[in-house]
């Protein structure tokens, strides 16, 4: 009798630490993809694909909040904190979620803009026929069609 209670004991707490572990994936998953979808709506919005820019930014928004607010109930171990999670989410604060997620926007988007207009290495901004391409160049290097 001992040894089936302590079998269900241990089959209960392998069944919590996988259900935690999952809750930190989705976590994670929500990070990235609100970083990517951000990222992706600057590039479209550049290239007024308006249509595309909405749902991106949509997307990228309702992620950002799910995973402030997933934040408020868990606490993520600090190897997952530092491996996993864009730092962008780590150097934000505000009150609520929303505010969170709009600096998360804000800084995410000065970045995308930023690399259409300017090559850091060589210090020099491109004109405007060069910032298209390089909008549609990282677009596909940063596989935007596939962002759902």
């Amino acid at each position: 009798m001992k040894k089936i209670l302590m079998l269900i004991l241990l089959f209960l707490n392998t069944i919590e630490a996988n259900a935690e572990e999952s809750i930190q994936r989705s976590a994670v998953i929500k990070a990235k993809t609100s970083v990517a979808a951000f990222n992706c709506f600057a590039l479209n919005d550049y290239l007024g694909r308006s249509e595309e820019s909405k749902r991106l930014f949509n997307l990228g928004y309702s992620t950002s909040i799910e995973f402030y607010k997933s934040m408020e109930h868990m606490q993520l171990d600090s190897k997952t904190i530092n491996e996993e999670i864009p730092s962008i989410f780590l150097m934000v604060g505000g009150p609520t979620p929303d505010f969170k997620a709009g600096q998360v926007f804000s800084s995410v988007v000065e970045n995308t803009i930023n690399s259409i207009y300017k090559d850091s290495q060589h210090n020099f901004e491109y004109d405007k026929p060069l910032r298209a391409r390089k909008a549609e160049d990282l677009l596909h290097e940063n596989n935007c069609s596939l962002i759902r």
